[in-house]
């Protein structure tokens, strides 16, 4: 809980910036798993912000930037009937939305 009439301000964030410290805090051979919302592919990070969803290559291709081995996914939540270009809130996909999930490790 926060003091009385403190706010909490959510700034941009850089995706490469919170990678990298991710990398730096995980164990070598430690395992990071990802699940997010599918968005459209090349998605800008004006995008992302609006519509709460992001390209799963993009994950992967941050992911392995900041030195991250890719190792696996799954379709477990995959709903192809999605309409990835409705926010994620919009009652017509809400609880309907269409995830991936990626398995990444740092190497030893």
């Amino acid at each position: 809980m926060y003091p009385r009439g403190r706010f909490v301000v959510m700034t941009a964030i850089d995706p490469d910036t919170v990678l990298a410290a991710l990398y730096r805090a995980a164990k070598p051979g430690g395992i990071v798993g990802v699940i997010d919302f599918v968005g459209e592919p090349g998605d800008t990070r004006a995008i992302v912000n609006k519509m709460h969803r992001i390209d799963p290559d993009k994950v992967r291709t941050g992911f392995e930037r900041a030195g991250f081995v890719f190792e696996a996914q799954s379709d477990l939540l995959r709903v192809p009937t999605d309409d990835h270009t409705k926010l994620v809130f919009d009652p017509a996909v809400r609880g309907k939305t269409d995830k991936f999930v990626y398995r990444f490790r740092k190497p030893v």
